[in-house]
């Protein structure tokens, strides 16, 4: 049983327009390609558009992160699913900003991409956004939010499955979450930033949430010079369409 959870996940890693790239401009829908090669491929694709810095490492999450959306087969080839982000997606030359906004189209693609691996965090993240009406950063940082979120998950899957490879990795999960979490060696929850990051950026992106600035400081889009300031985003629900539409499903 595979949760539907993004799980190996990197902070930098945060716009749904960056699995554009990955398909349109550094892999191949024939040519196998290491996935070394394509990370580098990656990197500087998304340093040329967006005028940003990018991690290498960041750049290895983002391949594991197309595999986890079904997009690449482990050779790094096109899969269904990537022949479609190649088929829907438009990458043309312009602003950073607009390089990782999403049109119409583009929004519907990653809404089916992310719902499909990603669909738990949605529901779990729409609850509390329609119960509290925001989450601002500083707490998700600095509270047990995230942990919570993913135990609440593992522990939902963990109900409903009788598999006993997989009740044994759920409940090491669980257990490994709730005795150490992710509050990091800074105190500042940085492994807390790379494991919400994703879900956040692409409800923003989608349009499903409302995202304000205290300072201009956010990663929320490229920023043309790197900055150390701290983002200070909150999250507000704008279409609460999620766990409406998971319950039909």
């Amino acid at each position: 049983m595979q949760p539907r959870l993004l799980f190996r996940t990197h902070y930098q890693v945060e716009e749904p327009a960056y699995m554009e790239f990955l398909i349109k401009h550094c892999t191949s829908a024939t040519q196998s390609t290491y996935a070394e090669v394509v990370a580098t491929r990656l990197k500087k694709e998304i340093e040329k558009r967006c005028q940003t810095r990018f991690n290498i490492a960041a750049s290895r999450y983002a391949v594991d992160l197309a595999r986890a959306l079904g997009l690449l087969t482990p050779n790094n080839t096109w899969t269904e699913k990537g022949h479609l982000v190649n088929l829907v997606a438009e990458v043309d030359d312009g602003e950073p900003e607009e390089q990782v906004s999403l049109n119409p189209a583009e929004k519907l693609l990653h809404f089916r991409l992310f719902f499909e691996a990603d669909g738990a965090a949605f529901v779990l993240i729409g609850r509390y956004l329609k119960e509290h009406r925001s989450l601002a950063h500083s707490k998700a940082m600095t509270s047990s939010f995230v942990e919570d979120m993913f135990i609440e998950i593992f522990s939902a899957y963990l109900s409903m499955t009788n598999n006993t490879a997989d009740r044994v990795a759920l409940r090491n999960e669980i257990d490994r979450l709730r005795s150490r979490g992710y509050a990091g060696r800074t105190g500042l929850g940085k492994t807390r930033q790379h494991k919400l990051r994703i879900h956040m950026q692409t409800l923003y992106r989608l349009g499903l949430v409302d995202v304000s600035t205290v300072q201009m400081a956010s990663s929320t889009v490229c920023l043309k010079k790197p900055t150390t300031t701290r983002p200070a985003w909150r999250f507000s629900f704008a279409k609460f369409l999620i766990c409406r539409r998971w319950r039909r499903g």
